[in-house]
């Protein structure tokens, strides 16, 4: 049976069922990351009604050519699902809760090919948490997709483009979140699923059969493994968000080093400005007449302007030059300077350590 919150004229309050803790109904109703819980209720004549429920959040981010300046469209799916199962007739009824039509079909082969047992609920619970895993893996893929296609080959310090990667950056985390909360609601199905073992092997005769302790050991290991698979993917999605973080990094130093080259430029143009500014106050400009009757009279002195500015120009540029190159030479002396002296202070750490070892050796023999 399946139900929907989020589609209209599917609401839970269209189906009869009664016997569903309304913990399960509350929570599958509101905007929740994950979680699980169970209910066991022992009747007379070793009769056993165990139900458990649980649920997973995934954060689906595309690209999406509509999807305003981060060109990202995204939705939630948030399945939820309830398995009642009772030793009296050993029937196994589940509820699904805002389940996507994709994980409906896997589900309804499987009940109508018989291919999960009816005996036991937990063999259920790694066949839905293994399908739902899938769910997670279609969100990866679609992220990295974003991260490849959108930021990885598409590099520029365009204002936008900061944006859209901060964009990116938020999704890839809230994935992060989300796989981190599956592990911790797969470590509770794995505890409720210890405790209906042991309860089972204490009150109910059918724990007796070997057969029934063997499931048992393989459901543990199963959902052992499905522990082992989401901490792969959310290690797979951390390696995503170091990525991102890695193009954000870029991206910032991209912008510096053009921000770096026009405050080189402005700083080129003031050299070669500055020296024929100096020269200019120094003279006062009155080396041009404009005032005279005959038009613009020029002194025999300006030469000196003439040379005195191409010369300081020179120097100038040439003094930048000689620094940049000294700074240069300096810079793999410094490094060899402090490489030598860590070696020398390092030997000088190993000779006191060997005298410290003869004295302590000298004063044992004393003794």
């Amino acid at each position: 049976m399946f139900a929907s919150f989020q589609e209209p004229g599917q609401g839970i309050c269209k189906l009869d069922v009664p016997e569903v803790e309304k913990e399960f109904l509350e929570l599958s109703q509101k905007d929740s990351n994950g979680f699980s819980g169970s209910r066991t209720v022992f009747h007379i004549l070793n009769h056993v009604e165990h139900d458990t429920w649980w649920c997973f959040k995934i954060k689906v981010a595309e690209h999406d050519p509509n999807g305003g300046k981060s060109r990202i469209s995204s939705r939630w799916l948030q399945p939820s699902f309830y398995i009642a199962w009772s030793t009296i007739d050993d029937i196994t009824l589940i509820l699904g809760i805002d389940v996507p039509s994709a994980v409906q079909e896997i589900v309804k082969n499987a009940f109508d090919n018989g291919s999960i047992g009816q005996d036991d609920p937990y063999g259920w619970h790694e066949f839905l948490i293994r399908t739902i895993s899938e769910l997670y893996d279609f969100s990866f893929w679609k992220m990295r997709d974003l991260v490849r296609e959108q930021v990885e080959k598409n590099r520029s310090t365009d204002a936008t483009k900061f944006e859209m990667l901060h964009e990116v950056a938020r999704h890839v985390i809230l994935s992060n979140e989300t796989l981190d909360v599956a592990m911790r609601t797969i470590s509770a199905v794995q505890r409720i699923h210890q405790g209906y073992s042991r309860s089972m092997y204490d009150t109910c005769s059918r724990s007796k059969n070997p057969k029934f302790r063997q499931r048992q050991s393989d459901i543990e290991l199963g959902l052992s493994g499905l522990q082992d698979l989401f901490y792969a993917k959310l290690a797979r999605c951390g390696a995503l968000r170091d990525r991102i973080g890695n193009e954000i990094n870029l991206a910032f130093n991209l912008c510096s080093q053009s921000e770096a080259f026009m405050t080189k430029t402005i700083a080129v143009i003031t050299l070669v400005l500055l020296p024929g500014s100096l020269v200019a106050a120094i003279f006062g400009m009155n080396l041009l007449d404009f005032s005279s009757a005959d038009g613009l009279i020029v002194s025999d002195k300006f030469w000196i302007f003439v040379v005195l500015t191409i010369g300081l120009t020179v120097v100038t540029f040439g003094t930048w030059l000689v620094f940049l190159r000294t700074m240069k030479k300096l810079t793999p002396l410094s490094e060899e300077i402090r490489s030598t002296k860590g070696r020398h202070l390092e030997r000088q750490s190993t000779l006191l350590q060997r005298l410290n070892r003869s004295k302590s050796g000298i004063l044992a023999s004393r003794v």
